[in-house]
């Protein structure tokens, strides 16, 4: 699994916030290391007080240890310059700055990819695991992200590591796993505000787990319990950053402001992000499977932007095994409801529908559409659901579904910036392997899960005086 995040990493399409998240990644590392914590530059600097340091620190150390040295400022890439202009002024890193700046967030891409494995594997279902595993290293979203400088995929890990410990602390509840659903929680928000997306997943073994009180000394365990989250939680967030030092609340409220305003701007500019059901389709548009409406994000970009507008399309970067395996989910659960019989969504398929579910929510009630990398926590959530769904169609459809996505993904080449859906498809290898795994998923569904016995049980043939039958 870890091919595909490092396989020419350099050569991934270059996307213009590249360059500012590896300036100011520097500056917050050589700050942190030269014990400079009281510099004006944490106030004063957009992208350090308006964003958390963990990320920035691991991609600063990173450019680092590869003798990568940063001039001491922020630089950002000029959207309306021609890309050439934009190298002159050294808005545009080298290729071995490239490689080096991306690497975390590549490792912390396929680090992701194992923890879904062991997620699976935690919850009694290691095929589930190892499919979600294999769909999501695979996926065009998470691999453009992965490979490109940024701090959502390191985010993305430690909120899915917190999934993990809420499931170890419901089955044992022992207290080292509060302190280490704590301690992921505070790592994932210290490192992006949207690595609690996939912390969303945690939601069902807490619920679960406070299902199960009883007593007053049960209670009294889950309130200290609790308690013991927050603190540690508040501890890293409020410490690894030292825009939030002097003035924590007053700091965090700076940073919601301006999430708040910047939503507020685009909601009175294009009243089309106020309608959460038109938000929720694009959602499913960019993410899960291209429905061409509602065209909200395409309306909002600008159109004079010369070679540069091809970076500022958004792209659809479902996948047809995802979005066929979600959908086998659902049908699966209302088919086994039908017919009296254990669904698909019991045990791993209620905690991945659950946590669909949360994120999903969260995502259509905020501002997720302007950009994909705001859908990203949505898609480990996305491909267990599918894996539950294949899984439940059978172990032959399952294999071949995972096949298709992993082999196509691999054919579209280095580049996974704005390349998904269509270009899983459209290539000769993704095409092919497609056909074969979608006739593989339907041939198994109607006869290894019981569909047409089911069938046949209920249709009756009556004889019709004077038909015959050849």
């Amino acid at each position: 699994m870890l091919v595909p995040f490092l396989y020419r990493l350099d050569r991934e399409e270059f996307h213009g916030d590249e360059t500012h998240w590896m300036t100011s990644s520097q500056v917050a590392f050589d700050l942190l290391v030269a014990g400079d914590l009281a510099n004006s530059k944490w106030r004063e600097q957009f992208y350090l007080y308006t964003q958390p340091q963990v990320g920035k620190v691991a991609i600063g150390a990173s450019l680092a240890a590869a003798g990568v040295r940063g001039s001491g400022n922020v630089i950002e890439y000029e959207w309306l310059l021609d890309p050439a202009l934009n190298r002159e002024r050294g808005a545009v890193p080298s290729d071995a700055e490239l490689w080096s700046g991306r690497l975390p967030g590549a490792i912390a891409g396929w680090l992701g990819a194992l923890m879904m494995w062991w997620l699976g594997s935690s919850l009694g279902r290691s095929d589930v695991g190892l499919a979600s595993a294999l769909l999501l290293a695979s996926h065009p979203l998470w691999l453009a992200n992965a490979r490109r400088t940024g701090m959502d995929a390191m985010a993305l890990l430690f909120g899915l590591s917190a999934t993990l410990a809420s499931i170890k602390l419901a089955r044992s509840r022992h207290p080292v796993w509060w302190m280490a659903l704590g301690s992921m929680v505070g790592l994932a928000a210290a490192t992006k505000y949207t690595g609690m997306l996939s912390a969303t997943g945690a939601v069902m073994p807490l619920l679960q787990l406070a299902s199960g009180v009883r007593s007053r000394a049960a209670l009294i365990e889950v309130v200290v319990g609790g308690a013991t989250v927050a603190l540690v939680a508040g501890s890293i967030v409020i410490g690894s950053n030292p825009t939030l030092h002097a003035d924590p609340l007053g700091g965090l409220n700076r940073s919601v402001r301006f999430f708040r305003d910047q939503a507020a701007a685009m909601r009175a500019s294009f009243p089309l992000f106020s309608a959460p059901v038109l938000v929720g389709l694009e959602i499913v548009d960019r993410v899960i499977w291209p429905i061409g409406f509602p065209m909200i994000v395409d309306t909002t970009l600008e159109r004079d932007l010369n070679d540069t507008e091809r970076h500022l399309t958004p792209g659809q970067y479902g996948t047809p095994t995802v979005g066929l395996g979600m959908a086998t989910a659902v049908i699966g659960a209302a088919l086994s409801r039908w017919r009296g019989q254990a669904h698909p969504l019991s045990g791993v398929g209620a905690v991945a529908a659950a946590w669909f579910a949360v994120c999903y929510f969260a995502l259509v009630h905020s501002l997720p559409i302007w950009w994909e990398r705001w859908h990203l926590g949505l898609v480990p959530a996305a491909c267990m659901l599918a894996a539950v769904g294949l899984a439940w169609v059978g172990k032959s459809a399952l294999i071949a579904a995972v096949v298709a996505q992993v082999v196509a993904s691999i054919a579209i080449g280095p580049s996974y910036l704005n390349h998904g859906f269509w270009h899983l498809l459209t290539s000769p290898e993704g095409m092919g392997l497609h056909v074969v795994a979608v006739g593989a998923i339907i041939t198994v569904a109607a006869t290894g899960s019981g569909i047409s016995e089911w069938l046949r049980a209920r249709i009756r043939f009556r004889a019709v005086p004077g038909a015959s039958f050849g």
